[in-house]
């Protein structure tokens, strides 16, 4: 899988490809998430510091180490793979 190679840091593109991870129900609440943003701009370590909570979360069922991801790159590539996926309705202001 080429988004496996993402990272120099394993354990975020373990967290990525689970993140992604077509049909599943992680890419699906990860998908409600980017949609339904709060704000008028992502935020990185936002979207991080909510991407890392929900890999700790023993209900999610993420079987890597949580407390091992680089949250910040993981948050850029997540918000980069929801523009991509068309699932980024987040108004960029100020962006031309």
């Amino acid at each position: 899988m080429a988004k496996s190679k993402l990272f120099s840091n394993p354990e975020n593109n373990r967290a990525f490809s689970w993140l992604t991870t077509p049909d599943s129900m992680q890419a699906a609440q990860l998908e409600h998430a980017m949609r339904n943003y709060e704000h008028p701009v992502y935020d990185p370590a936002d979207v991080g510091q909510h991407l890392l909570k929900a890999l700790s979360m023993p209900m999610a069922g993420y079987t890597g180490d949580a407390s091992k991801v680089d949250s910040l790159p993981l948050a850029i590539a997540v918000i980069s793979h929801s523009s991509a996926m068309g699932w980024d309705v987040v108004e960029e202001i100020g962006r031309t």
